[in-house]
Parts: structure tokens; sequence; C-alpha cells
């Protein structure tokens, strides 16, 4: 995947976790993750467990780690 489409998905991903769509959310940045596993994206992975699933310790430990 080319590093627009890479950043295309990252935006469409905040984006449906802005309008509160978590699990959208989660499989786009998933998919930005395979290739592009950064710091932020798997920040925005955790607070998308954390709110979908209810893992804050474990979301709160992805992010302290990123």
């Amino acid at each position: 995947m080319q590093q627009e489409q890479l950043d295309n998905l990252t935006n469409k991903g905040i984006e449906a976790l802005e309008k509160g769509y978590i699990q959208s959310a989660q499989v786009l940045l998933g998919q930005v993750a395979e290739q592009h596993n950064t710091p932020i994206v798997r920040s925005y992975l955790a607070y998308c467990a954390a709110k979908s699933q209810g893992r804050v310790q474990e979301a709160m430990k992805i992010c302290r780690e990123s």
C-alpha cells in the first residue's frame, strides 16, 4: 500500500472515530497498522479498544509503550 493510501485510510479512521463509529475506525486503523504501525496509529487503536471493549488498562499500556 502506498503512503497516500495509508494516509487516506488513517484520515478516514480518525473521522470515523470522531463521529463515534468506533468499530469502523478500528477496522480502518487496523488496516493501516498492518503496513505502517506508528505510535499515533497504535494510540488510536488503543483508544478504540478502550472505548468499544472496555479494555482501558490495556489501552493505557499501549499508549505508554507508543
